[in-house]
């Protein structure tokens, strides 16, 4: 009787064959690593929430000049005889008036009538401007310029002390555009004897005859200056050109240190 004996044969090591798996590492993160993260947020929170503040006060600042402009609080103002630099005269042209006894002591007036060619430095509605305490605005209108729109102004205010006088148009000036401002005014002179007043209306003889001549002059100081003789934006910055013409009666004559263009005889 023959019997079978099961034998489990060992294989060689070379012959094992072995299937690699993929191990799965975990790793925790470094507890350094999450207080970095969390101040790299802070931080940025920090720098919005300043942001935000220097955007508030800008805004606010802005709003501050803005308001101040409108309500005719001149922030801009660098002493108390100048204006703020809104608009850049080009060219004034003055029509004085004089009646025939103007030079009396006691009828001492002229009225005239200035149109003032400028341009807007910025955009604003007010037109600032000086007005010595001998002139007195009767009428202050503004025009486009060449499209002749009419801009009806309003008074806001005026400093004595500073010689200015404010007005407000219920559109806007606008930078790169001229305008007219037309001004009908009048105003008193000073007789000889006052010397610290200007225009002073001088008494002079010329060829045995009696004349008279109105001095003014612009010193440093803003005490006289054009401002006494019309309206004007009377800044040592500001340059213009002028044209002066002057209404008499024809018993006297006008005289002038610069070439007389024409006279119109009426």
């Amino acid at each position: 009787m023959s019997s079978s004996k099961k034998s489990k044969l060992k294989q060689p090591e070379e012959a094992l064959t072995t299937e690699e798996t993929p191990i799965e590492v975990k790793v925790s993160p470094w507890p350094r690593r999450r207080r970095i993260v969390c101040h790299f947020f802070l931080c940025n929170a920090k720098s919005f929430g300043i942001g935000v503040l220097i955007t508030f006060l800008s805004c606010l600042v802005y709003a501050s000049i803005v308001y101040g402009s409108l309500v005719n609080r001149d922030i801009f103002r660098r002493s108390k005889n100048t204006i703020p630099g809104y608009h850049h005269p080009l060219q004034y042209n003055i029509t004085l008036r004089f009646a025939a006894n103007y030079h009396d002591a006691h009828n001492l007036s002229f009225s005239g009538q200035t149109q003032l060619l400028f341009e807007p430095t910025v955009l604003t509605p007010n037109f600032v401007m000086n007005i010595g305490p001998n002139v007195k605005i009767n009428q202050v209108y503004f025009q486009g310029v060449p499209d002749g729109t009419f801009l009806r102004a309003t008074k806001t205010g005026q400093d004595k002390k500073a010689q200015t006088i404010s007005y407000v148009i219920s559109f806007l000036f606008e930078p790169g555009r001229r305008y007219l401002a037309v001004i009908d005014y009048t105003g008193q002179l000073y007789p000889p004897a006052n010397q610290r007043e200007t225009p002073r209306l001088v008494l002079f003889k010329q060829n045995n005859k009696q004349s008279y001549a109105i001095v003014h002059i612009n010193p440093s100081d803003y005490t006289e200056g054009l401002r006494f003789v019309t309206p004007s934006l009377d800044y040592d910055s500001f340059r213009a050109r002028f044209a002066l013409n002057i209404e008499r009666h024809t018993g006297y004559s006008a005289i002038s240190n610069m070439p007389i263009e024409q006279s119109i005889y009426q």
